[in-house]
């Protein structure tokens, strides 16, 4: 009986899996992160937008320099709101594509043992059918030879 296909390496295949999922987990984290802070960008973004247009008004339509005064200190909150939030934003941005790293170099390394898996089946079953055709060969080579003996 032929041995059946055992790949050595298949308890570190496994392990790398397990990596490879952890490392695409991991990825996924980093980019809802980005995405999050991003949409708090742009509601800040907005929120400025329309303070601005706001202000716009109370300058052309009256002169109340307090209601003025209140507008500008909250478009400067929201503008050190902005500046903080970018420069998180370039942090994510940082976390996300280590990990977008870690996690190719983590799928290659299971591709790569894959790979070498299936090499190795391949190379089994080529050495599998021909251990085969040996023996058919001989077979048919016996049954020639008892053929081409007389009395048969």
């Amino acid at each position: 009986m032929p041995k059946a296909f055992r790949f050595r390496f298949d308890p570190v295949l496994r392990y790398r899996r397990i990596w490879e999922e952890r490392r695409k987990r991991d990825f996924a984290v980093a980019r809802m992160d980005v995405e999050r802070q991003q949409g708090l960008l742009g509601k800040l973004r907005e929120s400025e937008r329309l303070e601005r247009k706001e202000l716009e008004g109370l300058r052309r339509g009256s002169l109340d320099l307090a209601a003025i005064r209140m507008h500008m200190t909250y478009m400067s909150a929201i503008g050190r709101q902005i500046a903080v939030g970018d420069l998180e934003l370039i942090r994510l941005r940082e976390v996300e594509e280590e990990k977008r790293q870690d996690y190719s170099r983590a799928r290659r390394d299971v591709a790569v043992l894959e790979k070498y898996r299936d090499n190795q089946r391949d190379a089994h079953n080529k050495d599998l059918d021909r251990v085969e055709q040996k023996n058919l060969d001989e077979i048919a080579v016996r049954r020639a030879a008892l053929s081409l003996q007389p009395g048969r």
